[in-house]
């Protein structure tokens, strides 16, 4: 079937073989597809691995769920479709490619191996986009998810369990701190792992707040944050700041005196914050120190924070990458069943080295039966 549908995807582009195979080694991503082997595949003599079904569907203009076949458009699928076809000029093409990937990795792990929840929907009342509204939201969120006024330890499984979005932190382009994507039955949000922690988890509040409000139309993309003061985005930081360290756990922290430079540093480990978030929530609540030292203290939680491993510079440098959980365990599991090749490992995770990704796999599984080695296709 696989064989017959890109046969068929091939002539409503009015290509030949020869004509395909030539734009695929021109673009030099993918190697092996050349004009036997595409004939090979689609008279089906020659599976295809799962990053060589990405590649054809790249070049044809189709996605791979349609090249693979089956039922008809998931929510995942129609979601990418949303995403692939809004305005470049509104969102980055890197990013937006990003996403259409993880949501069609979604799709066709769901296709064969067992559907996902779809994205759960919050009764929540009626709220103005005012800033104060953010920190109603957050309030009555912690209660709902019964977290008191403890810190979130990961706010990306958090979110991927109760409310079945997507979470990946990925390096993304300069400038752009976050993306959201979503509709009624599906949501996926990127996070910049370049970015420092504090700031990739507030990031990850701020789109946590549209996912919950539906107050984004398919697409946001969130550059550097300027500190909105009305309208939809300053209803998210507040949210965010909230939601994150409410009041009452500051003022236990902060029980006698005000907040020095310590004490603001292990506040923003704790809470997973920057140093200038942390200190404007003290700020706002009269707990600040009047000797406070933003640079102070920046470097020492930048001094924390290497202690314990996060954001060490070579990391920094390369962009820290952090799957989805859900759809990075689903697609392990299929692996190990034999249901899928490495290559769709690959593209859940974003690791494009399949012999580092191997590598990473080694003694996870039965190598002769996961098709690790031979990279097992669909």
């Amino acid at each position: 079937m696989i064989g017959a549908n890109i046969r068929k995807a091939r002539a409503e582009r009015s290509l030949s073989l020869r004509k395909l195979a030539q734009l695929i080694e021109a673009r030099g991503v993918v190697d092996g597809l050349s004009y036997s082997a595409i004939q090979r595949i689609e008279s089906g003599q020659r599976r295809v691995a799962t990053f060589e079904l990405a590649e054809l569907a790249e070049v044809l203009n189709t996605s791979m769920a349609v090249l693979v076949g089956g039922r008809g458009r998931s929510a995942p699928l129609d979601l990418a479709a949303r995403v692939a076809n809004f305005p470049d000029e509104a969102v980055l093409g890197v990013v937006k490619r990003r996403a259409v990937e993880i949501l069609e990795a979604q799709d066709l792990l769901q296709r064969l191996v067992a559907p996902l929840p779809p994205l759960k929907h919050v009764e929540i009342p009626s709220l103005p986009s005012t800033r104060t509204s953010g920190k109603r939201l957050a309030k009555l969120m912690r209660e709902r998810l019964q977290l008191g006024s403890a810190p979130i330890a990961d706010l990306a499984s958090l979110i991927e369990e109760s409310f079945a979005a997507l979470v990946s932190t990925e390096p993304l382009p300069e400038g752009t701190s976050g993306f959201c994507a979503m509709d009624h039955d599906a949501g996926v949000i990127l996070i910049n792992g370049v970015e420092s922690i504090g700031d990739q988890t507030f990031t990850l509040a701020h789109e946590l707040c549209h996912l919950l409000l539906r107050d984004v139309d398919t697409v946001e993309i969130l550059g550097p944050r300027e500190g909105s003061t009305s309208g939809s985005e300053g209803r998210a930081d507040e949210f965010a700041a909230h939601f994150l360290a409410p009041d009452e756990a500051l003022r236990g922290a902060v029980s006698n005196g005000k907040a020095d430079v310590r004490m603001v540093a292990q506040l923003a480990h704790r809470f997973s914050m920057s140093a200038e978030t942390m200190a404007s929530r003290l700020g706002t609540l009269g707990l600040l120190g009047s000797d406070f030292d933003l640079g102070a203290t920046r470097r020492r939680l930048a001094e924390m924070s290497e202690l314990v491993g996060e954001a060490r510079s070579e990391e920094r440098a390369e962009g820290r990458r952090k799957p989805s959980r859900t759809l990075t365990a689903l697609a392990l599991s299929a692996l190990e069943d034999g249901h899928v090749g490495i290559g769709l490992v690959s593209m859940v995770t974003g690791e494009r080295d399949l012999d580092r990704l191997r590598k990473a796999l080694e003694g996870s599984f039965d190598v002769e039966n996961s098709g690790i080695d031979g990279g097992r296709s669909v």
